[in-house]
């Protein structure tokens, strides 16, 4: 059964560090060269081992979450937001298991981080996914989410490789 709760004690973030890392390795497993070209600058080893290292500084409340997928006991997946301005968080980090995917759980996790961005008060979710990810673009578009430019800075290559998204948030209790 599948279950969507936050990251709150010692155990939940261990489990989101393995599954940090099961995500690198896909990855670079899976992106096209050009895409790992950029991607693994932003992601290589002594970034990445420092940003598995402060999850719980950079994916908490109130300016950020970091939630975990479970099909019963067993991590299948996680996401994670952070604050990038006082009105805009940015995701990190969507993650299923491959052998999980395709029954919902990526699904449940946007929507539990997009419920976590309203409460913290958030205007806009901003993210970006490799272009070959396709499965990943057509979920951000089925939530609404929309294509745009760049929100930061990339290396050389960086907008043939990835999309960029972004969500407006409707303020809590707004209709």
């Amino acid at each position: 059964m599948l279950t969507i709760r936050q990251a709150t004690n010692a155990a939940d973030f261990d489990a989101a560090r393995v599954l940090g890392w099961d995500y690198r390795a896909l990855l670079e497993a899976s992106l096209t060269p050009a895409e790992w070209h950029v991607i693994g600058q932003v992601y290589d080893l002594p970034r990445y081992t420092l940003a598995m290292d402060r999850l719980e500084l950079d994916h908490v409340p109130p300016d950020g979450a970091l939630m975990l997928a479970y099909d019963g006991a067993r991590p299948i997946g996680c996401a994670m937001a952070r604050r990038l301005t006082s009105q805009d968080c940015e995701w990190k980090r969507i993650f299923i298991q491959p052998t999980a995917q395709g029954q919902g759980a990526g699904r449940a996790l946007c929507a539990a981080l997009l419920a976590a961005a309203r409460q913290a008060g958030y205007r806009r979710v901003l993210l970006d996914t490799a272009r070959s990810m396709t499965g990943a673009r057509q979920l951000y578009a089925a939530l609404g989410f929309t294509e745009r430019g760049p929100y930061s800075a990339l290396p050389p290559g960086g907008t043939a490789a990835l999309c960029f998204f972004e969500y407006r948030l409707q303020p809590q209790g707004a209709v």
